[in-house]
């Protein structure tokens, strides 16, 4: 099935089922916020005296009992959209879609670890480790292509690997992602015989997927970058530039830029990404129809 004829399905879908789905990303919505909370009271300082570590740890627990669990749910709820005969609710199974959810998580966050360690070093380092302990391992970083150990040839070898981890994490996590939209119960759905001769349908299905997140990224780098630009200076040192943010991080945000962030999540992000949802779920369902039919 083509990109086109996806994206038409989950139009068609999204119209029919406006209140069904406006209810079901926002309950995902604040599954994602309940999350990330300790998080972000450990990287605002609020959670004083506990560990940054204790607090990811958290977050991750949170995460794959709560939030991949009801992942399989919202997109079981997703897969009886397309099928307008078929009642809304079903038999929910907590323990099944834990089941699943930490199968998926399994399966795909052995990707997402070199990601994962970096995110978590660059949040936590800074707030447990001397500002010249932190950032000498990523100064070295430019001796891997035969630079001179500087924190800007670091910095931007490491930006070069960061966007290798975030490609190598989706790309990892994108192999199993029919396996949320298909049945839970029966049999295996989505097998690894299943996935042969489709991993480059499932990548230029990415593809399109990261076009419809663009619109939302714009608005949040046009809104981010002119207020960092504003209130870190550039033009000395790169150790005073990176004390600087750090600064900047770690003071209120001024009402304006939270609110604003608010307007894009709400104007650019959402829709954009109950269609991407969509997307996911007609083409789980168009290449389990096809299976089923070969078979």
């Amino acid at each position: 099935m083509a990109s086109g004829n996806v994206t038409s399905m989950a139009l068609r879908a999204m119209r029919a089922n406006p209140g069904r789905l406006t209810s079901l990303m926002l309950e995902q919505l604040l599954l994602r916020l309940l999350a990330i909370f300790p998080v972000l009271l450990s990287l605002r300082g609020v959670a004083q005296g506990v560990s940054g570590w204790i607090c990811l740890g958290l977050t991750l627990l949170i995460y794959a009992f709560l939030v991949m669990p009801m992942r399989f749910y919202a997109g079981q709820k997703m897969g009886r959209m397309l099928h307008p005969g078929l009642p809304a609710d079903f038999g929910f199974s907590y323990l099944r879609c834990l089941k699943k959810g930490l199968i998926r998580l399994g399966m795909g966050l052995p990707f997402g670890i070199p990601f994962l360690a970096a995110m978590g070093y660059l949040a936590i380092g800074p707030s447990v480790l001397p500002m010249n302990d932190m950032w000498q391992p990523i100064q070295n970083l430019a001796l891997i292509v035969g630079m001179e150990p500087k924190l800007i040839n670091g910095g931007m070898v490491g930006l070069v690997l960061l966007v290798l981890m975030i490609l190598l994490f989706c790309v990892g996590w994108l192999m199993n992602m029919p396996a949320e939209y298909l049945p839970l119960s029966g049999k295996q759905p989505w097998h690894g015989g299943m996935r042969k001769g489709k991993i480059g349908r499932l990548l230029v299905h990415f593809g399109v997927n990261v076009l419809l997140f663009l619109p939302a990224l714009a608005g949040i780098c046009l809104t981010v970058i002119p207020y960092i630009l504003q209130n870190v200076d550039f033009f000395g040192s790169v150790l005073k530039t990176v004390r600087g943010v750090t600064m900047l991080a770690e003071q209120p945000l001024p009402l304006w830029l939270p609110l604003s962030l608010a307007a894009i999540f709400l104007v650019l992000y959402l829709p954009l990404c109950a269609l991407r949802k969509m997307r996911n779920a007609c083409l789980s369902a168009a290449l389990w129809e096809e299976e089923y039919a070969a078979g």
